[in-house]
């Protein structure tokens, strides 16, 4: 069986993934290798590093005034029908349905304006869309000039 054995996360993927399923990286340009070819301490290496990586990462993003607290995967979207609060504001229309989406590559966590009408700011600078940008710890995520997010 041929697979893509992903650089940042050393998941084994199927053939035809581009991304890995493990960690969301790309892996579109990782050639496939046959299986059988891995070496046997190979495979017992990379799946002692699957197995501690079967525990999910995720980012936890504290909104500043309810306090409320949203727990995020690599690959999720944040937008008007994604976290349920939204609905309960007076001008959550303001908000896109497909606002941003977080990612977790190579160790870190980075935000992706998905081309929202009323932005994404982090720590006031407003995002280009479809750019990654990092976060970290005591950042300030506002959507659309009404909402701030403090990166937990």
């Amino acid at each position: 069986m041929l697979v893509k054995i992903c650089p940042s996360c050393g998941y084994r993927n199927k053939s035809n993934e581009i991304l890995c399923v493990n960690c969301m990286s790309d892996i579109s340009s990782v050639s496939a290798i046959d299986e059988s070819k891995i070496s046997e301490n190979t495979k017992s290496q990379s799946n002692q590093e699957i197995e501690q990586k079967d525990e999910v990462i995720v980012l936890k993003l504290k909104e500043k005034n309810s306090g409320q607290t949203i727990e995020l995967k690599s690959g999720d979207v944040v937008g008007r029908y994604s976290v349920d609060f939204f609905q309960k504001m007076n001008n959550y229309k303001l908000i896109s349905r497909l606002h941003f989406q977080v990612l977790y590559k190579e160790g870190k966590w980075f935000i992706r304006d998905l081309e929202s009408t009323n932005g994404t700011f982090l720590n006031t600078k407003k995002l280009e869309p479809d750019k990654d940008y990092e976060i970290k710890k005591g950042d300030v995520i506002n959507i659309a000039g009404i909402v701030d997010f403090i990166v937990q």
